[in-house]
């Protein structure tokens, strides 16, 4: 049997933590804040590449985070997850988003960046 997207509970196993995310978002002439919580896929990417010419490491961690976008624990702010929005999964960490796909229609991929 080949699994699809749709069925949550082929993949509901992969979103085995929970992150929160905040941010704002603009109405009309004023702000609104997010703030949420959701079941969150949240593959460690190791350490970010080096800025500049004389530096020799990094120390700043990089993040790939996927929320579902359907289901029970979706999403469900009309605005989509943006760039310059913080993520901190409940295992610990803070990671601001450098980067959203909503190409998927099950899913929203981030990619984020250690603060």
């Amino acid at each position: 049997m080949l699994f699809r997207p749709s069925d949550s509970r082929a993949f509901a196993p992969f979103y085995d933590t929970h992150a929160r995310l905040t941010g704002t978002r603009r109405a009309g002439a004023s702000t609104r804040a997010i703030d949420g919580t959701f079941p969150a896929c949240v593959i460690d990417n190791g350490f970010d590449e080096i800025i500049g010419e004389t530096g020799t490491a990094s120390t700043v961690r990089t993040v790939t985070i996927y929320i579902p976008r359907t289901g029970p624990n979706a999403w469900r702010d009309p605005t989509p997850p943006q760039r310059g929005d913080i993520v901190r999964p409940l295992a610990g960490g803070e990671f601001k988003i450098t980067s959203v796909d909503a190409t998927d229609a099950t899913q929203y991929t981030m990619e984020a960046r250690e603060t």
